[in-house]
């Protein structure tokens, strides 16, 4: 298991950043036009969050997405503002080169993230053991 910690922004909390993060993941694989009103998720992955405020998502580099064919980058890119123009194109011509094929979710996250271990995540007391 890997996290990824999410830093707030002027706007946003890094909860709020996390959630929108998922659910932009989570429209390159199923896009806001083919969703049906009885689908049961809008994310791509979890969520945790400290109780000092941090918010971190749930994820790997490993893990596989699989763009669609009809997907839109604008959410992706507007949730992070952590993309670079280069990144922003290496990532569009991989979607768009990729459809219907699984690629590993890390190749189209911005490269200033930063993946911990679940070990690093309880070093800093992000699951309080209760006794």
């Amino acid at each position: 298991m890997s996290y990824i910690i999410v830093q707030s922004t002027d706007s946003k909390t890094s909860e709020e950043r996390c959630e929108e993060i998922s659910q932009a993941l989570w429209t390159i694989q199923r896009p806001r036009s083919i969703r049906a009103q009885d689908d049961v998720t809008n994310k791509f992955c979890g969520c945790v969050t400290h109780s000092d405020g941090r918010s971190a998502l749930t994820i790997s580099s490993t893990d596989k997405i699989k763009p669609h064919a009809s997907l839109d980058t604008a959410e992706l890119f507007d949730s992070m503002p952590e993309y670079t123009t280069q990144k922003k194109t290496a990532v569009t011509t991989k979607l768009n080169s990729n459809h219907g094929v699984e690629i590993n979710v890390g190749d189209i996250l911005p490269t200033s993230f930063s993946y911990v271990s679940q070990s690093y995540m309880d070093g800093d007391g992000w699951f309080p053991s209760d006794i």
